[in-house]
């Protein structure tokens, strides 16, 4: 779509606003708020090293339970930023961190949040700020998170006045802690009982996906064109042999396909569109 700036450098443009506040450099073009969007990316991107780009491309995932090698860890033990580690591991930025969330309650991952984001900013050759992502099938699976009824449940309802109304406040809980990204909405389609994750989609419907799919998106997103503080991105998500048997080009991964696309030109062309979701 017009204007539509896709791939990994999709967080470039949405929160263009943030790059480089706080820091006592040159006001270059990708860092005047005043100039267009696709004007600053497209500054943005002519200034940066092919290290600095393949740094947008990978994300982190700091979590001990996942991650064996301690030489990948810029978050100590308990928790704490390590900075010094940081020098080593983030000097050419991060894309995304993955669930910053984890072991920590709403002021301490604010605080996470705001302290790896300043050091980015401030630290780093063009001071990109990080995306942080965050599950949020119903709710912000997070300590002392709020937690909604079940992505299926919801869709039962049939109410997508209700949805979106979840997934707004879903958003400014996860907007105040730090995070800019939700994993959600799921839209794959329930064709399959012996599937053990049912009940993540909205039911087997391709029509009800996609009417509850784009009350969650607006939900998160807001009413555009921009993303305000209030809100965050969304990702739909899987794409396709996630949810139903069958290979790409049968008729029922054709469905839900179509429920996505349904999602995406009557919803909000700014959605995040997650084919695979990597770690």
């Amino acid at each position: 779509m017009k204007g539509r700036v896709t791939g990994g450098f999709a967080a470039l443009a949405i929160f263009a606003g943030l790059v480089g506040t706080g820091c006592a450099q040159e006001k270059l073009p990708y860092r005047n708020p005043s100039l267009p969007v696709e004007q600053r990316v497209t500054d943005l991107l002519s200034r940066m090293t092919l290290e600095e780009k393949i740094a947008q491309l990978g994300g982190s995932w700091q979590n001990r339970g996942i991650v064996s090698d301690e030489s990948l860890f810029f978050v100590g033990k308990n928790r704490e930023f390590l900075p010094d580690r940081a020098a080593v591991l983030l000097k050419d930025g991060l894309g995304e961190m993955s669930r910053p969330s984890e072991q920590r309650g709403p002021r301490e991952m604010a605080e996470f949040t705001n302290t790896l984001q300043k050091w980015i900013m401030e630290h780093t050759r063009l001071g990109i700020p990080i995306l942080f992502h965050e599950e949020c099938l119903h709710g912000h699976a997070a300590p002392k998170g709020t937690a909604y009824p079940q992505a299926i449940a919801l869709a039962s309802t049939w109410d997508t006045t209700l949805v979106h109304d979840v997934f707004s406040a879903t958003a400014q809980e996860v907007r105040a802690r730090g995070a800019q990204q939700c994993l959600t909405p799921v839209l794959d389609l329930a064709r399959e009982p012996r599937w053990g994750r049912t009940e993540e989609t909205y039911g087997e419907d391709p029509y009800l996906t996609s009417r509850i799919g784009v009350a969650a998106i607006e939900g998160f997103q807001g009413v555009g064109p921009a993303i305000d503080k209030s809100h965050v991105m969304a990702t739909m998500k899987h794409f396709a042999v996630h949810g139903q048997p069958g290979w790409t080009g049968s008729p029922r991964t054709r469905t839900g396909i179509c429920s996505m696309t349904y999602c995406v030109m009557n919803g909000d062309s700014r959605v995040w569109w997650s084919p695979i979701t990597l770690p």
